[in-house]
Protein backbone atom coordinates (compact mmCIF):
# COMPACT_ATOMS: atom_id res chain seq x y z
CA UNK A 1 0.00 0.00 0.00
CA UNK A 2 1.45 3.27 -0.64
CA UNK A 3 0.08 6.77 -0.62
CA UNK A 4 0.56 9.09 -3.65
CA UNK A 5 -1.33 12.32 -2.31
CA UNK A 6 0.82 14.73 -0.26
CA UNK A 7 -1.89 16.95 1.02
CA UNK A 8 -2.72 17.02 4.18
CA UNK A 9 -6.55 18.07 3.62
CA UNK A 10 -8.72 15.30 2.54
CA UNK A 11 -6.59 12.94 1.77
CA UNK A 12 -8.64 9.75 1.66
CA UNK A 13 -5.27 7.26 0.79
CA UNK A 14 -4.14 8.27 3.89
CA UNK A 15 -7.21 7.90 5.98
CA UNK A 16 -7.12 3.93 3.80
CA UNK A 17 -3.91 3.59 4.89
CA UNK A 18 -4.45 4.20 8.37
CA UNK A 19 -7.52 1.82 8.72
CA UNK A 20 -5.58 -0.72 7.28
CA UNK A 21 -3.14 -0.59 9.90
CA UNK A 22 -6.21 -0.60 12.77
CA UNK A 23 -8.04 -3.75 10.61
CA UNK A 24 -4.85 -5.83 11.00
CA UNK A 25 -4.45 -4.93 14.90
CA UNK A 26 -8.36 -5.40 15.06
CA UNK A 27 -8.15 -8.76 13.42
CA UNK A 28 -5.15 -10.01 15.32
CA UNK A 29 -7.20 -9.42 18.61
CA UNK A 30 -10.32 -11.15 17.34
CA UNK A 31 -7.91 -14.31 16.29
CA UNK A 32 -6.24 -14.72 19.99
CA UNK A 33 -9.67 -13.84 22.02
CA UNK A 34 -11.20 -16.79 19.98
CA UNK A 35 -8.14 -18.89 20.20
CA UNK A 36 -8.17 -18.33 24.16
CA UNK A 37 -12.36 -18.94 24.32
CA UNK A 38 -13.15 -22.38 25.54
CA UNK A 39 -16.47 -22.77 23.98
CA UNK A 40 -19.16 -22.19 21.00
CA UNK A 41 -21.35 -19.91 21.53
CA UNK A 42 -23.92 -18.48 18.50
CA UNK A 43 -21.88 -18.24 14.78
CA UNK A 44 -18.99 -18.62 17.13
CA UNK A 45 -18.49 -22.44 16.37
CA UNK A 46 -15.35 -24.90 18.07
CA UNK A 47 -15.39 -28.26 16.95
CA UNK A 48 -12.86 -29.19 20.24
CA UNK A 49 -15.44 -27.20 22.54
CA UNK A 50 -18.65 -27.94 21.02
CA UNK A 51 -21.07 -26.50 23.98
CA UNK A 52 -22.10 -23.47 25.60
CA UNK A 53 -20.85 -22.87 28.50
CA UNK A 54 -22.66 -20.51 30.62
CA UNK A 55 -21.56 -20.90 33.98
CA UNK A 56 -17.73 -19.96 33.17
CA UNK A 57 -17.85 -17.93 29.56
CA UNK A 58 -20.98 -15.54 29.80
CA UNK A 59 -18.69 -12.74 30.15
CA UNK A 60 -16.89 -10.23 28.13
CA UNK A 61 -13.40 -11.27 26.88
CA UNK A 62 -10.48 -8.46 27.44
CA UNK A 63 -7.30 -8.97 25.32
CA UNK A 64 -4.55 -6.26 26.94
CA UNK A 65 -1.83 -5.27 25.54
CA UNK A 66 1.48 -6.15 28.28
CA UNK A 67 5.29 -6.02 27.10
CA UNK A 68 5.19 -9.39 26.56
CA UNK A 69 2.31 -9.35 23.87
CA UNK A 70 -1.29 -9.67 25.15
CA UNK A 71 -2.93 -11.44 28.67
CA UNK A 72 -6.52 -12.84 28.43
CA UNK A 73 -9.03 -11.71 30.89
CA UNK A 74 -12.52 -12.58 31.72
CA UNK A 75 -14.63 -10.27 33.24
CA UNK A 76 -18.09 -11.63 34.07
CA UNK A 77 -21.47 -9.57 33.56
CA UNK A 78 -24.03 -8.02 35.86
CA UNK A 79 -27.24 -9.60 34.84
CA UNK A 80 -29.58 -8.22 37.00
CA UNK A 81 -32.23 -8.58 34.12
CA UNK A 82 -31.55 -11.65 32.46
CA UNK A 83 -30.68 -15.27 33.98
CA UNK A 84 -29.76 -17.73 30.95
CA UNK A 85 -32.36 -20.80 32.00
CA UNK A 86 -29.16 -23.41 31.47
CA UNK A 87 -25.73 -23.77 32.80
CA UNK A 88 -24.26 -25.78 30.17
CA UNK A 89 -25.53 -27.07 26.81
CA UNK A 90 -24.88 -27.68 23.27
CA UNK A 91 -24.81 -25.30 21.06
CA UNK A 92 -26.65 -26.64 18.22
CA UNK A 93 -29.39 -27.27 20.72
CA UNK A 94 -29.48 -23.48 22.22
CA UNK A 95 -32.69 -21.01 20.38
CA UNK A 96 -31.04 -18.27 18.68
Amino acid sequence: MSVVRAEKSVNYEWLDAIDAVNMVDTCQLIILSSLERKESRGPFMRRDFPMQDNSRWLAANLMIRTDNGYRFELRPYDLPFFQPDFAVKDNLEVAW
